[in-house]
């Protein structure tokens, strides 16, 4: 018996791991549960079940689970001699008491497997107490006669049970559906096949199933095809419709489909929400108050699946509730379970296919369900953003041609169908299923209530913030991101950015529990950005957006406004970014991206460039903006002497060579005569900077403060000698450089002091030496700083 819950279900250090715990304690009463959640504890009953040696793989595929009364899980196994589908069910102790008490089915002789311990029965496919006549399809003597009863009356149909029939299983969940396909032919190379789809259903479904195939029948929509419904065996086949599903031809990385068709898909939608009902059509038809009552269980189900999101859960179904019922309460045949794996595309001909679910109802229902489980293939992976973007557009503009629009109400829908997802994260046993749980959740507030009551408030996922800094690396999760953060209220965008619309982020540089920069890119129409290119129009902006996690950084967006105003923009000859926007949820604040060549320390830049940079730099000092920071000499000294001393202590190989450095970097230090401040950059080198013919842009103003000229003189000579200690080939044009750029600066600034300047370069000649230890590809350089430092710069006249 296993009384324990299993390890993996107990680590800590997996978000998914841990709620699988929180799940099993919730749930005493189905004690089986534990090992469905770690299917490998069964690997000694499945070896029983199946006869086998242990299984080299146990996989839990499928979850179907209804707390405190039963929970169905289907394995897939593999064996030495193939693979093999099992379902486990777990029971309370009054179902399972239940159940040794009705008869075995001679069906199931030696295909099913108690475990008493656990109150759980495995039985092997086909065996399914409650799809009894599936086994009949993989017996020969009694497949014929199976299939005789199931398929279209046909004279040639006798043939059914030879050898040339092929079957292969579509999908399967236990104790519900079975979907195969069925080829018949008069031999295997035989050119007279026949193709069907056959579905076997559960005695409790069948009878709905039946009656609403064949009232639809009467249908003058092309695509309702004729069928055959076989009560004695609970089977309904239909002639098969030839070609591929959308799901598939979406997720693929070659577009193989084009935007027609999914317009076409959108158009047909429309043509059967506009068909013409019978008077007498016995379908079901869905009133307000069966979503509402819906979705408050689904609420109950949410809840207790994952309580750290219960707040929000709640909040947004009952925002959704507050919005039903929708599209002015118009009804029409609906498909009922309308999405893109029942969407079959063969050439330019596009047919929809499984009108099992077909009704009256409102057909936002099928809009929306239809873009949720986009979205839903989006989050688990199955399709990138730019196709997620590309298939909405087109999707939605071919509906629009042939119907009317209702944005409330097709939002309303939107967050039903990715609400309604939510369970499946947990139903396909997803290794992050909380991540999704609250990515869909989000979708569902943020993508679809995008009114400000209804998302006011509304916190980021628990999931979401743990790993904001590992997630914004990932473009899926990066877009997600800043797509919920946007329409978060106490997001500013500046006028020309409200007027576009976010189309998708990546990351650029990140230090991880630190701050990211993101390259965000905004479009006038999302149509005019085509899936799969990075062309920039003139319809497009490319915004960076920086985020920094200890808090949002409002100093330097004030910064760039208040150089925006004295003449740093575009028009100017030193320029630096414009400020668009602020998005506190996020920690991030957004700057235009400008289009400009980097400086480099080669001969990749024209030298007189580096000139440019001296005279725009001048500029910046001279610019007269004042903020309510300093840096001093002394604070240089100090953060060069702690950096100098802790590679001093981790590599004391080099104590004497950096104690002669810090004594005379001492020195030089208490000789640089008194200055006066101005706005400095504190970071100044050539990555900080771009060009674009003699236009010089300024980056990353971070640190800026007031402070001594000099500093940012010296910081950038001190980076153009380290570049040539790194690259000896780039050695003579970095010395050249560094003249260029210090006679340009001396010459456009009064009162500069070039033996200060020298000092300068010095100290940050010396701080090199530590930053060469932390990066791999410099530490051979530190012995070279060092000598250079002591030898050359340092040694006393």
């Amino acid at each position: 018996m296993l009384t324990s819950i299993p390890p993996a279900v107990c680590d800590v250090n997996s978000l998914a791991s841990q709620a699988n715990a929180d799940v099993v304690r919730r749930d005493a009463s189905l004690l089986g549960l534990q090992n469905l959640l770690q299917p490998q504890s069964l690997e000694a009953a499945i070896a029983d079940l199946l006869q086998t040696g242990t299984p080299a793989d146990v996989r839990l595929s499928y979850l179907r689970y209804k707390p405190h009364r039963r929970c169905i899980a289907l394995l897939d196994v593999t064996t030495d001699d193939g693979s093999e589908l099992v379902t486990a069910i777990a029971m309370t102790s009054e179902s399972w008491n239940k159940s040794k008490q009705k008869p075995e089915l001679t069906s199931s002789a030696g295909q099913v497997r108690r475990v008493d311990d656990c109150r759980l029965s495995l039985e092997r496919f086909p065996c399914d107490r409650y799809l009894r006549h599936i086994t009949k399809l993989f017996q020969t003597s009694a497949r014929g006669r199976l299939l005789r009863r199931i398929l279209p009356n046909d004279r040639n149909d006798r043939r059914h049970d030879c050898l040339d029939v092929q079957i292969e299983r579509l999908a399967y969940k236990p104790a519900r559906r079975l979907v195969i396909s069925v080829a018949c032919g008069e031999c295997p190379a035989g050119n007279d096949l026949r193709k069907y789809a056959v579905k076997f259903h559960s005695q409790s479904t069948f009878k709905g199933v039946a009656a609403r195939v064949q009232a639809i029948g009467r249908l003058a929509f092309p695509d309702v095809v004729s069928a055959r419904c076989c009560e004695r065996y609970q089977a309904i086949a239909t002639p098969w419709v030839s070609g591929q599903n959308l799901t598939s031809l979406l997720s693929t990385e070659i577009p193989e489909i084009t935007s027609s068709t999914l317009q076409e898909v959108g158009r047909k939608l429309a043509e059967l929400h506009a068909c013409e009902l019978p008077g007498d059509l016995n379908v079901p038809t869905a009133h307000t108050a069966a979503p509402v009552s819906d979705l408050r269980q689904l609420a109950d189900d949410l809840v207790f699946l994952f309580p750290p999101m219960a707040t929000d859960v709640r909040r947004v179904i009952s925002a959704v509730c507050e919005l039903l019922p929708c599209g002015n309460n118009r009804h029409t045949l609906i498909h009922g379970d309308f999405y893109a794996k029942q969407v079959v595309v063969d050439g330019a001909n596009v047919r929809f296919i499984d009108f099992d679910d077909m009704g009256i109802g409102s057909p936002w229902s099928d809009v929306g369900n239809f873009v949720a489980k986009l979205h839903w293939n989006h989050v688990r992976g199955y399709l990138t953003h730019e196709r997620l973007q590309w298939a909405i557009q087109h999707f939605l503009s071919g509906y629009r041609e042939r119907g009317g629009w209702d944005e409330s109400a097709f939002q309303c829908c939107l967050a039903i169908g990715l609400l309604k997802s939510m369970p499946h994260t947990f139903r396909r046993a997803a290794d992050n299923w909380p991540d999704l749980f609250a990515r869909l959740l989000s979708l569902a507030s943020a993508n679809a209530l995008s009114r400000p009551d209804a998302v006011a408030g509304l916190s980021r996922p628990v999931a979401l913030e743990r790993s904001l800094s590992s997630e914004l690396q990932n473009p899926l999760f990066a877009t997600d991101h800043v797509r919920w953060a946007l329409r978060q209220p106490t997001t500013h965008l500046e006028g020309s950015l409200r007027q576009l619309q976010f189309v998708r982020a990546h990351s650029v540089r990140l230090k991880p529990e630190r701050r990211c920069l993101l390259e965000c890119r905004f479009v006038r129409d999302i149509s005019s950005n085509r899936f799969g290119t990075d062309r920039i129009n003139d319809d497009e902006l490319p915004v960076l957006g920086k985020v920094r996690f200890k808090g949002t950084d409002r100093r330097t967006p004030a910064l760039h406004q208040k150089l925006q105003a004295a003449g740093f923009c575009e028009q100017s000859f030193a320029r630096v970014p414009r400020y668009l926007g602020m998005v506190p949820s996020l920690n991030m604040w957004l700057q235009e991206k400008i289009k400009a060549r980097p400086v480099m320390p080669n001969v990749g830049t024209p030298i007189e460039v580096h000139a440019n940079v001296a005279r725009a730099l001048a500029t910046f000092h001279s610019s007269g903006v004042v903020v309510d920071r300093r840096h001093t000499v002394d604070d240089e000294w100090r953060i060069l002497s702690e950096r100098l001393h802790d590679v001093s202590l981790q590599h004391p190989e080099w104590h004497d060579q950096i104690d002669a450095v810090l004594k005379r970097c001492r020195a030089l230090v208490t000789e640089l005569p008194p200055t006066g401040d101005c706005l400095i950059h504190r970071d100044f080198y050539f990555d900080q900077v771009l060009f674009e013919g003699s236009q010089i842009s300024l980056l990353d103003l971070d640190l800026v403060s007031m402070g001594p000229a000099e500093l940012d003189v010296g910081n950038y000579i001190a980076h153009l000698f380290e570049f040539g200690i790194r690259f000896p080939q780039a050695a003579d044009y970095c010395g050249q450089a560094a003249d260029n750029f210090l006679n340009a600066y001396v010459d456009c600034t009064c009162g500069a002091q070039q033996d200060s300047i020298t000092v300068w370069t010095v100290l940050a000649l010396a701080r090199h030496i530590w930053i060469s230890t932390l990066f791999h590809d410099r530490r051979q350089t530190t012995p070279q700083l060092l000598d250079t430092l002591n030898h050359v710069y340092l040694n006393p006249k």
